[in-house]
């Protein structure tokens, strides 16, 4: 028996909510993420930038998987032939090209370092205002978005399953890039130099004089 549509999109939610809270947690609590990085094995430690990459390829390969179950589930075990007409699939391909070119031009302005979270580890991070950043916030989300409604709307319209994916993960990147933001103030760098600027003020004046001629 097919599963109902229902049944199908709360698993898809779930899923597809994985990568949205990793990166809502990493913006909170870098530190903890930080932690987890260590090998408890040895004193060397993962870059947690390193890692967040490696996740950020695992969450995608996630994300095409729940996209291919979803067409196979409801195309009865096959994705071709293409039921969309031809208007459709130009549509389609233009979103996907469209949003892929987004999405690689976002990820070059920015660089391996920022596009990774480096910033939320006390990684020095460059922000870059010009195109897509001058048209988008987020304009990688936006790429992500509109190349997710492009390969439904060439594998899956007209039938009525069609919009439910590209719906449910509008509203995931829209929360997304509300939650999700670089707060300085919630990085690494400035909480560790926040702790001990704290103790440093604690301390006398004489004593806080010693503080600092024993660490120049």
């Amino acid at each position: 028996m097919m599963p109902t549509v229902v049944s199908m999109l709360s698993w898809a939610a779930l899923l597809l909510s994985l990568e949205r809270f990793f990166y809502v947690w990493l913006c909170e609590s870098p530190r903890s993420f930080v932690r987890l990085c260590r090998n408890p094995w040895s004193k060397a430690a993962l870059d947690p930038v390193d890692v967040v990459e490696v996740l950020f390829g695992a969450f995608k390969m996630l994300q095409a998987g729940v996209f291919v179950w979803w067409c196979l589930v409801f195309g009865r075990g096959q994705l071709f032939p293409l039921a969309a007409g031809p208007a459709a699939i130009l549509s389609g391909a233009l979103l996907i090209t469209g949003g892929q070119a987004l999405i690689l031009i976002a990820f070059r302005r920015l660089g391996r370092l920022t596009a990774f979270y480096g910033g939320q580890f006390g990684r020095p991070v460059r922000w870059n205002s010009g195109f897509p950043f001058s048209w988008f916030r987020h304009p990688q989300y936006v790429g992500a978005v509109a190349s997710i409604w492009g390969v439904m709307l060439i594998f899956r319209f007209p039938a009525p399953d069609w919009w439910w994916l590209p719906a449910l993960q509008t509203i995931y990147y829209g929360l997304g890039a509300r939650l999700e933001r670089y707060d300085p103030a919630r990085s690494l760098k400035t909480r560790v130099t926040s702790r001990w600027s704290g103790r440093l003020r604690s301390l006398s004046p004489r004593a806080r004089q010693t503080w600092h001629r024993d660490s120049s």
